[in-house]
């Protein structure tokens, strides 16, 4: 390639103003589109624009690493594109620029003494050509050539905006590359993630089963008791790994229909006279992992159980569960029944003593050790009933 030292005229000015134009359009769209095809054709549509020339193609180094193929192009009659093909040796263009590491321009292929022209080439009358390498960050993906079917020299103007596009069009190959490899990874780790919680589903399932038929067999009153208490447990973790599982685990459960599922699943399961029982459910829409969604859940069943055996001496009451995005990043979950409180409990105290948590049933104590274990803001509350309020990150 000889450098072109004379002054550019106006009509170049404004010809390389254009092609500035045309390579800043691309760069943006480069960063965005997700097509590579679309892309491609693209690329090979504007070089040819750009530089007034019959034809422009793409040529794709296929994995074997011996051969290129025409990716996309325009100019060619069909049947060519997707099918035409060059060695990667020096006797094509895109080998010899390949082989070089460095553009190549050629006024007259055909007499051309570094390379015998391939036969789309020679079907296609072409006379004179430009060549660069579409490099990424691993092997080059290719070349990028415009072709004439009239005798031209191509400059270094000419050149450096044919390596504009080349560059771009390397920078979203490596792009492309990238998201679909960490697209494969995120699949990979979803099948396993899925397959796990349909095991864990099927165990708890297992669980539950062999937790009721003890459950059927015991005959003492406090034995059936303890285990109803277990099989919630159990039922809780249940709940949530169904609901992941239901949900093509994407890590992020909607709270407020596992909550109000597990909630009207306890009073109707554990509560003596489930009729009697009534259920205040406000509940907003609030997505959390299954890291904040499974302490949460084992949460609300511990407070719901001790309400449903302790707050409510003559069968009959309210339990309210209320759920809502409040300040940005938290949420507030208050859990409250209209029972008897805490034994010994004056509303008026802030906190309520160990003592009475534990007089109250063990289930209670779990509450603030689950709290803390999303980072929550707990309070209990003593009027009119027992209440426990959180804020927790979501």
């Amino acid at each position: 390639m000889i450098p072109d030292t004379t002054p550019p005229t106006r009509e170049q000015l404004e010809a390389r103003l254009r092609q500035q134009s045309m390579l800043a359009d691309f760069g943006r769209r480069a960063l965005t589109t997700d097509d590579l095809d679309v892309l491609l054709e693209e690329a090979a549509v504007l070089a040819a624009e750009g530089l007034d020339t019959d034809m422009s193609k793409v040529m794709e180094l296929v994995p074997e690493g011996d051969t290129l193929r025409l990716r996309a192009g325009v100019g060619w009659r069909p049947g060519w594109v997707g099918n035409a093909t060059a060695g990667t040796d020096t006797r094509s263009a895109s080998g010899y620029a390949l082989k070089m590491a460095s553009p190549v321009t050629s006024e007259d292929v055909n007499s051309d003494p570094r390379f015998d022209p391939e036969e789309i080439v020679r079907e296609h009358g072409v006379v004179s050509s430009a060549n660069v390498i579409i490099r990424g960050r691993g092997e080059p993906f290719g070349t990028l050539q415009v072709d004439s079917t009239t005798r031209r020299r191509f400059t270094g103007h000419d050149v450096d905006f044919l390596q504009g596009f080349a560059n771009l069009l390397g920078a979203a190959i490596d792009r492309l590359e990238a998201t679909r490899l960490l697209a494969d990874a995120a699949e990979e780790r979803a099948v396993l993630l899925r397959e796990l919680q349909h095991r864990v589903k099927n165990n708890l399932q297992v669980i539950t089963s062999l937790v009721n038929m003890q459950l059927r067999r015991a005959g003492d009153a406090e034995v059936r008791r303890q285990l109803e208490i277990i099989l919630s447990r159990i039922e809780t973790l249940r709940m949530v790994h169904t609901q992941l599982y239901l949900a093509d685990y994407t890590g992020r459960l909607d709270l407020s229909g596992y909550l109000g599922e597990l909630a009207t699943n306890l009073v109707r399961f554990l509560a003596s006279q489930p009729d009697s029982i009534q259920l205040d459910l406000r509940l907003e829409e609030v997505v959390v992992g299954a890291d904040v969604a499974v302490p949460l859940g084992l949460l609300v069943n511990e407070f719901l159980a001790n309400s449903l055996e302790h707050a409510f001496p003559k069968e009959r009451g309210t339990i309210t569960v209320c759920l809502e995005a409040v300040i940005a990043g938290h949420a507030r979950l208050v859990l409250a029944d209209n029972g008897v409180g805490l034994p010994g409990r004056p509303s008026e105290q802030p906190a309520p003593p160990e003592q009475s948590i534990s007089e109250r049933g063990f289930g209670l104590s779990l509450i603030p050790m689950l709290a803390q274990q999303i980072d929550a803001q707990f309070r209990w509350d003593h009027a009119d009933g027992t209440r426990a309020t959180l804020i927790f990150p979501v």
